[in-house]
């Protein structure tokens, strides 16, 4: 069979994606899939029948699903005993411990913040081996293992029935990362959530956010976020989170392309910010002899930062005098400075980063108080030449030819417009291009 295949290795102007082939053993099977040369590994599959179901659901798109009924169908047409297909459901034993898991979800009793839409593990493709069948060497592998959640309620906190509303989805319960954030904001002190990505760490801004204007109508908050496309998402968020609390306060978003004559109704007329760095310098404190501005500054109680890792260099020195200058105009017009509020999953040393961005002190609230769920993660480390091409290679499998949706980091926007672009011409139907390019 092996020598069969590599004959078509040698083949020019071949389009092996029209030539898709499985091959079938009646009695359960170890096969090595990383012996098929990596040329046609993505088109010819080897499997038993205890495995076809699952093979071929691997190799099909997401909308197509074979059931036992459709197998059964399959076994008549060929003329296959049933009996023989009974006799071999005994799982294989994948060579070389080869098959990888590679995120594995839980659902968690009374919270909604993991989506179960991931593959089952009847279906899931071995990752190692699909990477062999293009050429790519693991070299070294990692496993992130899984870790359930923990909650705790908040009556202790008191805070308002509004923060409870928001909690309904969630029966009510918050990590303890977040209770410690809920805490410091209720002593008053500047604090920085530094835990891991999709901790809940917005959820802490937006419930603070909900307490304090539930007590003052009157107060402001100015969400800060430093990329424009950043805050348009942030925008959607804020606004689902108030309308869950059932709190009657607006929410709007002030960037580059907002009218001046908006810009002041905003000010005026909205409780919660969202604005980016540039519009605070360029225009909010240049202008501080508006009335409407210092009304602004005078209410403002709140200052929420997210991703302060990303204040540093020329932008981040700039930022550490953008801030001191809005302290400093809102302890002149009010007689108080704001609190902050701020999150990053990935900063170094948050306390001393945020003083020299702020001028002010903060307390942490790091990864040994976080307590939200995690999936297992196994990282593999690849070896390969031509890193471009295997990159586009991989995305393109991954996207039709898997159940699963992935993320790709690479060094430039050019090169993610690049490859957007050349992943995105494979498709047979342009519409059901599942790759996109995130602006920011």
């Amino acid at each position: 069979m092996l020598n069969t295949l590599n004959l078509l290795v040698d083949l020019n102007n071949v389009n092996l994606g029209h030539i898709t082939g499985i091959v079938l053993f009646h009695q359960s099977i170890t096969f090595d899939s990383s012996t098929i040369p990596p040329k046609i590994g993505t088109w010819f599959h080897v499997t038993d029948f205890s495995h076809l179901t699952q093979k071929i659901n691997q190799i099909t798109s997401p909308e197509i699903r074979l059931s036992k009924t459709d197998i059964d169908l399959i076994i008549s047409r060929f003329n296959i005993d049933e009996k023989l297909y009974s006799e071999t459901k005994t799982p294989i034993s994948p060579q070389n411990n080869m098959e990888t898991p590679v995120v594995e979800h839980q659902h968690i009793a009374g919270r909604q913040d993991i989506e179960d839409d991931e593959p089952n593990d009847e279906i899931r493709p071995d990752l190692q081996t699909i990477l062999n069948n293009m050429g790519l060497r693991v070299v070294h592998a990692l496993s992130l293992p899984a870790r359930q959640p923990q909650f705790r309620g908040i009556a202790d906190l008191h805070l308002s029935a509004n923060v409870s509303n928001f909690l309904e989805r969630y029966n009510g319960q918050v990590y303890h990362h977040q209770y410690q954030g809920l805490k410091l904001y209720k002593e008053g002190e500047n604090f920085c959530l530094a835990t891991s990505t999709s901790s809940g760490k917005s959820d802490v801004f937006y419930m603070c956010g909900i307490d304090l204007l539930s007590r003052n109508r009157n107060a402001k908050i100015l969400a800060v976020y430093p990329l424009k496309a950043l805050g348009n998402q942030q925008e959607e968020r804020w606004k689902e989170a108030i309308e869950r609390s059932r709190l009657d306060v607006n929410v709007e978003r002030i960037d580059g392309s907002v009218p001046r004559d908006e810009r002041i109704r905003i000010l005026r007329d909205s409780n919660i910010i969202i604005i980016t760095p540039d519009v605070i310098h360029a225009w909010l404190l240049a202008k501080l002899e508006e009335g409407v501005i210092q009304d602004f500054l005078r209410n403002l109680q709140m200052v929420i930062l997210d991703e302060i890792h990303t204040y540093t260099g020329v932008f981040g020195s700039n930022s550490s005098f953008l801030f001191r200058r809005l302290n400093h105009a809102v302890k002149v017009l009010s007689g108080n400075l704001p609190q902050f509020i701020t999150a990053s999953a990935t900063v170094e040393n948050p306390e001393r980063h945020l003083e020299k961005l702020t001028g002010l002190k903060f307390e942490v609230v790091d990864l040994s108080s976080d307590t939200s769920g995690k999936h297992k993660i196994d990282i593999l480390l690849l070896d390969t030449h031509d890193v471009l091409n295997k990159i586009i290679e991989i995305i393109r499998y991954f996207a039709h030819q898997t159940p699963y949706r992935s993320i790709t980091f690479l060094d430039s926007r050019k090169m993610v417009e690049q490859v957007a672009t050349i992943v995105n011409r494979f498709s047979d139907n342009p519409e059901e291009n599942e790759i996109g390019l995130t602006q920011e």
